[in-house]
């Protein structure tokens, strides 16, 4: 994963938005709680570990929240 990003849309974050899709949460809702996921992650490692985990964690920000509003949230 740490040299394919690809990889990890295609094997894992893929599968996990379609979950979250299928729950009708909304883009804000996914932003929201894996900013905190994030921040956790950097108040519980330590600072070198949290620079190699940053942009996946974004990432996994980005992509997840990536999803239309649901017709009913």
């Amino acid at each position: 994963v740490l040299n394919d990003v690809q990889l990890l849309d295609d094997q894992v974050l893929v599968w996990v938005q379609t979950l979250f899709k299928s729950f009708h949460f909304t883009p804000k809702f996914l932003r929201d709680d894996f900013t905190l996921l994030r921040d956790a992650v950097r108040k519980r490692v330590r600072p070198r570990t949290y620079v190699l985990c940053e942009p996946f964690l974004t990432h996994t920000i980005e992509f997840l929240s990536d999803i239309p509003e649901p017709a009913r949230p």
